[in-house]
């Protein structure tokens, strides 16, 4: 077994069974960047504009699901990951957290015409 295979198997054994990414490919390739948010020179401070949701069971490790939900688009998941410091969104959020959601004028007004 390669290297990168070992490193690949790795991967699947780490992500939860009911992960989307269970059998995706690991790519040795990207380098230092692999993992970090594109979109990081934002920010979403708590704002009183800002609403929560409680992760259900289906929504776990899907905030693409949760975005569909408040956002109607699955593409501002990552707005929703920077609000609540989530670091992986492979493995977070888990049932039953509750997640800040900044409302999509807000964002709307920080990330400006990006969509």
């Amino acid at each position: 077994m390669s290297d990168k295979q070992k490193v690949s198997a790795a991967w699947n054994l780490a992500l939860p069974k009911t992960s989307r990414f269970q059998r995706s490919s690991l790519y040795l390739e990207l380098g230092p960047s692999y993992g970090r948010f594109p979109y990081n020179k934002y920010s979403f401070p708590p704002s009183k504009e800002d609403t929560f949701h409680k992760v259900q069971a289906g929504q776990e490790y899907r905030l693409d699901l949760i975005s569909l939900e408040k956002y109607q688009s699955p593409l501002l998941w990552w707005v929703i990951a920077l609000a609540n410091e989530i670091k992986n969104p492979i493995m977070e959020p888990e049932v039953g957290r509750m997640l800040r959601v900044p409302s999509f004028s807000r964002v709307y007004g920080i990330i400006g015409g990006m969509f």
